[in-house]
């Protein structure tokens, strides 16, 4: 579309067409990226990483103040914990679950509200299990982002983790079925709990590599 812009004066009623094709062709690369995702769980580069300096550069990214200047509406609590929070993750795929969770937030008080970000490191004493995963004992850090938004209705809960699910029409791409994927990917989970009108919570829980043992996830894909 770019190149066929350029055989064009801007104003041609051929604009609206090429921004058409354009943002079509972006959001069938972003579902394949998403695919290519889910496919590849388990085979990331992992490097030693720190959930805080993770934060800290999305925090100080066009995308962050992009998201701010399209909701002035809405506020930031951000409180990062003293600690550091000490992981293996992949650099190329958690930032992005971070701006889309994010974002995500942002677009759901479209009237206002507080986005909340925090992060500190948990001790899960007892083996449980989550979104059918087995969540052993061990030294977890925890993100926590909560919005004061919309919430999802009750109805829906059961299908946030499904592909291509969304309550803001088509075309959103795999969105939660992504994150999911790739937080188990590093040996980790994703939980959400929300309140229809109320808001929404999301806790990423990711091991810390200062556990004695690293624990071993099982359960569904």
């Amino acid at each position: 579309p770019d190149l066929i812009r350029m055989d064009y004066a801007e104003g041609k009623p051929i604009d609206k067409d090429l921004d058409t094709i354009k943002f079509s062709a972006q959001r069938a690369a972003d579902v394949i990226a998403d695919l290519l995702a889910l496919t590849r769980r388990g085979q990331y580069k992992m490097v030693l990483m720190d959930m805080n300096a993770l934060l800290n550069d999305y925090f100080s990214s066009a995308e962050y103040d992009a998201a701010k200047r399209i909701h002035p509406e809405v506020t930031t609590d951000i409180q990062l914990s003293d600690d550091r929070l000490l992981f293996k993750g992949s650099k190329a795929h958690l930032p992005k679950i971070i701006m889309n969770l994010v974002n995500n937030a942002f677009e759901s008080m479209s009237e206002g509200g507080v986005l909340s970000i925090s992060t500190t490191i948990i001790d899960v004493e007892d083996d449980g299990v989550l979104n059918d995963q087995l969540i052993p004992r061990g030294r977890y850090n925890l993100l926590t982002i909560e919005d004061q938004g919309e919430g999802i209705p009750e109805e829906n809960i059961s299908k946030i983790f499904d592909p291509f699910f969304s309550t803001k029409g088509p075309g959103r791409g795999l969105g939660l079925t992504t994150a999911l994927g790739i937080i188990r990917g590093h040996h980790g989970t994703l939980r959400v709990d929300c309140t229809s009108g109320i808001g929404t919570s999301i806790r990423i829980l990711l091991p810390s590599i200062s556990a004695a043992h690293p624990p071993n996830f099982r359960g569904k894909p």
